[in-house]
């Protein structure tokens, strides 16, 4: 399944006009900025040392103190929010309904948290007991908005598919979408259990989720709004 970021007539009107290039413009965007922060995501970790593993430790990692070239990944974070910026105005425009105007609201919402999360940098690189027994002694102001910023990332981004469900209103794509935000929830709550080994991995899968499905939606033809 690919995104087609050409002009679609149904992503905002049945004629060609100014609605219908925003939208297409909108698609472009949003697939460049989720795209974007996936980029810096994948070279970020190649440039870390050896002890980084992308099993346990965190994305923020990436942008955190100690990290290599940690602004490649701030960076990153940038462009994931203004792809999902995009991706909410997509949305309203798509579907102009009440539950699109919500899922749009959310997805704006998780957009400016994400932006606010990359430039908060995080005190640590790894997700160990070093860690831990650093942020036990003092937690920076910067990393206290980080994990404030974070919880605004996920939570709407979750809701937000709640809603695409019901805006889509095919009963296949509200299926897919109503399967969707359970998943993406337990792996939101499987990434905040910190004792594990796997919280890396599982922020990882729940991010495809959250920064993909939203532009799948907004975006792709097969979830059209039915006319």
């Amino acid at each position: 399944m690919t995104l087609d970021t050409t002009y679609q007539p149904d992503i905002a009107t049945d004629r060609p006009g100014p609605a219908g290039r925003t939208g297409a413009v909108l698609a472009r965007v949003a697939v460049t900025g989720v795209a974007g922060f996936f980029a810096a995501l994948i070279v970020s970790t190649l440039l870390q040392p050896p002890a980084y593993d992308s099993v346990r430790d965190y994305v923020s990692g990436l942008a955190g103190v100690g990290a290599r070239f940690p602004y490649l990944m701030v960076t990153g974070f940038e462009f994931a929010a203004v792809g999902l910026l995009a991706t909410a105005i997509g949305l309203v425009v798509r579907f102009r309904s009440v539950s699109s105007g919500i899922a749009g609201f959310l997805l704006a919402v998780s957009a400016g948290a994400t932006a606010v999360a990359g430039l908060a940098r995080f005190d640590c690189t790894f997700n160990d007991a070093a860690c831990a027994a650093k942020l036990e002694v003092a937690i920076s102001q910067h990393a206290v908005i980080h994990g404030r910023a974070a919880l605004l990332v996920f939570v709407p981004a979750i809701l937000c598919t709640v809603f695409m469900a019901v805006a889509a209103r095919g009963w296949k794509a509200t299926t897919v979408l109503a399967v969707i935000a359970p998943v993406e929830l337990a792996l939101m709550v499987m990434t905040e259990e910190a004792g594990t080994s796997y919280t890396g991995l599982f922020q990882r899968v729940v991010l495809l989720f959250l920064l993909w499905t939203p532009p799948l939606v907004a975006f792709h033809p097969r979830f059209a709004p039915r006319r």
